[in-house]
């Protein structure tokens, strides 16, 4: 078979604290990276992170970032097959801020196929969800995987922001950088990611 499993593992973007984001956060990411090596996501585990559940408003968190995981995975159409928890986690009484960490598996059909280095003359763009909506975001995943057989590159774009997804890419490539102008009204709290093509396969990318 050419068949092949692609794996990711992601959290919340740093900083947040809003239980639901996070969960939304944690899985969209993971479904974004394994979509990016070219992989239809199948499946779901998580990990719950979290402070002293019996403050109420840790609680609260627990439960929303549950929400954002099942909202998330009911919009990819994928389950949640299983998951763990750790709790009361608190130091000097202060509890660490909401952080699901939700893995990803997906199935790649032919890894012969699936995107990997950019190359000398390859054309780089920028895929977005446009309103960051669930709809536009898993529309986005589910683009990224179709499209992946047609890509030499395609990269998630973090919460580290696109200079530093552009950098991982051309270090990745074996240091080749690309020179590309950054759209003026780019919006980092949307899912994005970049990807590099022939010239003359940008018309096959539209009809994914």
């Amino acid at each position: 078979s050419l068949r092949g499993l692609a794996v990711a593992l992601q959290g919340p973007a740093p900083g947040e604290t809003d239980g639901f984001r996070a969960g939304v956060q944690a899985t969209l990411g993971a479904a974004r990276n394994v979509a990016c090596a070219g992989g239809e996501p199948i499946g779901l585990t998580d990990c719950l992170n979290f402070g002293n559940p019996e403050k109420p408003a840790i609680a609260h968190e627990l439960a929303q970032a549950v929400e954002g995981i099942a909202q998330a995975a009911e919009a990819l159409g994928i389950p949640v097959v299983s998951g763990n928890v750790s709790l009361y986690n608190d130091a000097d009484g202060t509890s660490i801020p909401p952080t699901p960490v939700v893995g990803c598996v997906g199935l790649v059909a032919d890894v012969r196929r699936a995107p990997n280095r950019w190359r000398s003359g390859d054309a780089v763009l920028l895929a977005t969800a446009p309103d960051g909506s669930l709809a536009a975001e898993t529309a986005l995943i589910r683009f990224l995987w179709k499209a992946g057989p047609h890509l030499s590159l395609a990269h998630d774009v973090g919460s580290a922001g696109i200079v530093a997804t552009l950098a991982e890419a051309a270090a990745w490539s074996g240091g080749l950088e690309a020179a590309v102008e950054i759209p003026p009204d780019y919006d980092s709290r949307r899912g994005a990611a970049i990807l590099a093509c022939r010239p003359g396969r940008i018309n096959r990318l539209g009809s994914r």
